[in-house]
């Protein structure tokens, strides 16, 4: 592991223009520098208690099932939350954090142990500028079978590189969709033009605004909004706004 390792993984990160082209530098680059039999790196909220709104990894069916379980059994969630509120990057050997307590878990006796898993390493950071719910990166590396330990040294490379990471993630979610509106939508399971009125009315915006930003009618502006106000619960426009921006 050398300071031109780091440097060119970084300069590929910084290069990326997809999460396709991420999620083959973290499966070919950075495999070689820190070993792994699997991998999820994902751009989650906690604020919204949800898992994954981006997610990419080196198998798609494995990746979904273990976000799901994870959010549901994982007991350093919590602690995840503590390090992502420190705001810097953090790296941390799972099952050193909490070995003895995981192995009493129902996450690792239904997910863990039945594939195999014998470390995981967990590194968490948060992101900067991209809407209001406060995402963060969580990098996922898993070693199965015999594997030893990740290394100190290990753990020290992917604390280098998270801030590269993070940065190129949040650059193409910005640049491919619509951040807001995607958090919006996901938090809310609304449709994308329920979605798009939501964030116009987090704005401050009237109804005759909302119709003339997207080129409704005021009656169909009133429609929506009343949708709105079904789909999330709010009891008033205010108390719309109060949650769309919490």
């Amino acid at each position: 592991m050398t300071l031109t390792n780091l440097a060119a993984i970084s300069s590929g990160f910084a290069r990326a223009a997809s999460l396709e082209a991420l999620t083959g530098i973290l499966s070919n680059e950075l495999r070689a520098l820190v070993a792994f039999d699997e991998l999820i790196a994902d751009l989650t909220s906690f604020a919204l208690n949800r898992p994954a709104l981006v997610r990419i990894g080196t198998d798609d069916a494995w990746t979904k099932r273990y976000n799901a379980e994870f959010f549901r059994y994982n007991p350093a969630t919590d602690s995840l939350r503590a390090l992502i509120a420190e705001g810097l990057p953090a790296v941390r050997r799972f099952a050193a954090l909490c070995r003895e307590p995981l192995h009493e878990t129902r996450f690792y006796r239904e997910y863990m142990r039945p594939q195999d898993h014998a470390f995981s390493l967990v590194a968490a950071m948060p992101l900067a500028g991209i809407g209001s719910v406060a995402p963060a990166l969580i990098l996922l590396l898993v070693r199965k079978g015999a594997a030893p330990d990740f290394a100190d040294p290990e753990l020290e490379a992917l604390s280098v590189l998270l801030p590269a990471l993070a940065v190129a993630l949040g650059r193409i979610v910005r640049s491919s969709s619509d951040w807001a509106a995607a958090v919006v939508k996901h938090a809310f399971a609304l449709p994308p033009k329920l979605a798009e009125v939501a964030l116009l009315v987090a704005e401050g915006l009237s109804n005759q605004a909302v119709a003339e930003r997207l080129g409704i009618t005021l009656g169909t502006a009133k429609h929506y909004v009343h949708k709105l106000l079904e789909a999330t619960g709010a009891s008033s426009r205010a108390d719309l706004c109060r949650l769309l921006l919490s």
